[in-house]
């Protein structure tokens, strides 16, 4: 996995498989920018998967109408790259979002005092270096990429 330039304010979480693959084939959110999909699905392999969307493909403001070999394609990257977080897989459920909350954005900045605020962007640098998520720009990371 190659590292991505992270450009700012554009990563996100989603809350919605079907909606988000939608979004990613629709082009209004680019499959990179996407940290991690935390989905109501429950499902471990690929070819469980598959039927999971032919069936978001007849479902209205899910993936009705778009070209199913292509969510098909974004539904395994994002399964192949461990972005669909479903936490029934680990015996707990999501907190349901409303219907039109599919995507929140992380906001990348720094300059914060507060102790607690630089531990948890300490962590939350340490998990985009995991995923493959890290900036290579310097520039961006003199500016942004430290707080």
């Amino acid at each position: 996995m190659g590292i991505m330039v992270v450009k700012e304010n554009n990563l996100k979480v989603g809350f919605s498989l079907g909606r988000c693959i939608r979004d990613i084939v629709n082009g209004t959110v680019d499959e990179g920018d996407v940290v991690v999909i935390v989905s109501g699905t429950r499902f471990t392999t690929q070819e469980q998967l598959v039927p999971i969307i032919s069936e978001y493909m007849w479902r209205d403001n899910y993936l009705l109408g778009l070209d199913e070999a292509e969510c098909q394609g974004v539904a395994s990257v994002l399964f192949r790259e461990g972005k669909i977080h479903q936490p029934r897989n680990f015996g707990t459920y999501r907190t349901m979002m409303p219907e039109e909350c599919v995507w929140a954005d992380l906001l990348p900045t720094g300059g914060h005092e507060d102790p607690m605020v630089q531990e948890a962007w300490q962590a939350y640098r340490g998990l985009l270096g995991l995923t493959g998520n890290k900036p290579d720009d310097k520039e961006y990371i003199e500016s942004n990429w430290k707080i």
